[in-house]
């Protein structure tokens, strides 16, 4: 505080919804840090220059649930962090993350990355945390375990097109179609396309695979399912 005499009035700290065990100091002090029905911490007092007010948002990881109404998010989990939503992007992870789903019982890990496609960061930009917890591969008959890294979910697809999830299973889905098992691959795919709509179940017309090629035709086209196992 910067005060040219010792003046009272209410100062107002605004705690945003996504934080969790805040914690706030005057002057070393340990002070009450909970927000009224509107949102804020109101500190009442006569303030002095050189009063210092320490404020921390707490921001662990947390599982965010959709609506059950949402079918297609129903067993499913999406990981936040303060404000931030993260995803499980595939150059990440050296498996498709569809496959997989997180072990609940895991304690996530935080990573800090200083850049996150190894590129020079003149603006400070590419500096962030990613997210390891235990996981599983579900495969056709058993399960792999392995760990899985989350990104911020603004950080997503600045190194090619690859499969991207922000909702994961948390737990194995015994209903998963066979398809969701195999590696596709394709004699072309079209540029704005992805290899992997081939096979995510995604009906979208915006997450398509297809083998347009303009003008330049192809001869015998093909595609093809490669399975880990009979």
């Amino acid at each position: 505080i910067g005060a040219d005499e010792v003046t009272e009035f209410t100062l107002y700290l605004r705690v945003p919804y996504w934080s969790r065990g805040i914690s706030l100091k005057l002057n070393g002090e340990a002070l009450d840090a909970t927000a009224d029905e509107n949102g804020y911490i109101a500190l009442s007092r006569e303030w002095k220059s050189g009063d210092e007010i320490e404020l921390e948002f707490g921001m662990e990881v947390i599982f965010e649930q959709t609506n059950e109404k949402v079918t297609a998010n129903v067993g499913y989990v999406a990981l936040r962090r303060g404000p931030l939503v993260y995803c499980a992007e595939y150059p990440d992870n050296t498996f498709i993350p569809s496959r997989a789903y997180i072990d609940m019982n895991s304690t996530p890990e935080l990573v800090a990355i200083e850049s996150l496609d190894n590129q020079s960061d003149p603006y400070g930009v590419r500096d962030m945390y990613a997210i390891k917890m235990g996981a599983f591969i579900q495969g056709f008959e058993s399960d792999t375990p392995v760990e899985m890294t989350f990104i911020p979910f603004y950080a997503r697809l600045n190194r090619g097109r690859y499969p991207m999830q922000v909702f994961v299973a948390k737990e194995r889905l015994e209903d998963k179609p066979i398809q969701s098992y195999a590696i596709p691959s394709a004699s072309f795919t079209f540029s704005t396309d992805s290899i992997y709509s081939m096979n995510d179940g995604d009906k979208r017309l915006k997450t398509r695979w297809t083998s347009y090629a303009g003008a330049n035709l192809q001869r015998n086209p093909w595609v093809q399912y490669d399975f880990d196992s009979e």
